[in-house]
């Protein structure tokens, strides 16, 4: 994106849906305990397009509900401005395929990143243009690896981290948001 290969983004669908059978006593599916599809799954894609394109507004959602009220699957769509609108979806219903992916197409370029939360267990990076595929993949650790690679750096040196407290309220103001427009909680 940051080179301009896609051109105008045109079109953003990020998603993260994986089966999570119901159990009364998991924290992911108890609404008061942060339980839902959102929490547990869907905050990995919305930082993805937080990450790319800055703070949404959301302009509609829904959600299928468990027996407790927690959100089974929820779908949203958010508007970044500039002319940016992203689909942001996650399901852990009974039956879903596992899938995290960001799509974006734009006026030049489509760009199809597939498995982002767990590369290392095999993951694709496609870019669409003139109707040729060019495919890669990024070698390396695991996501877990970067991770403590990241702590045990701002330990030794006293950074923070870019995912500490201000992005990680910016992310749950959105998540409170979408549930708020899809009439959850």
């Amino acid at each position: 994106m940051a080179s301009g290969e896609l051109g105008t983004i045109d079109a953003v669908t990020a998603e993260f849906n994986a089966e999570i059978p119901f159990d009364r006593s998991s924290i992911r599916h108890v609404p008061e305990l942060g339980g839902g599809a959102l929490m547990d799954l869907g905050c990995y894609p919305l930082h993805w397009l937080r990450s790319l394109f800055g703070e949404p507004t959301v302009v509609e959602a829904s959600a299928e509900l468990n027996p407790l009220g927690a959100d089974l699957s929820i779908a949203a769509r958010l508007d970044f401005g500039d002319g940016i609108e992203a689909s942001l979806g996650a399901s852990m219903a009974p039956g879903v395929e596992f899938g995290a992916f960001l799509h974006i197409v734009g006026s030049k370029a489509t760009l199809h990143v597939d498995n982002l939360v767990f590369p290392s267990g095999g993951h694709s990076i496609v870019v669409t243009r003139d109707g040729l595929d060019y495919k890669s993949t990024v070698a390396g650790e695991e996501t877990y690896d970067h991770q403590l690679a990241a702590v045990l750096d701002a330990l030794r040196t006293g950074e923070s981290l870019a995912t500490e407290v201000d992005d990680s309220v910016r992310t749950m103001r959105v998540i409170d948001d979408i549930y708020r427009v899809a009439g959850v909680r």
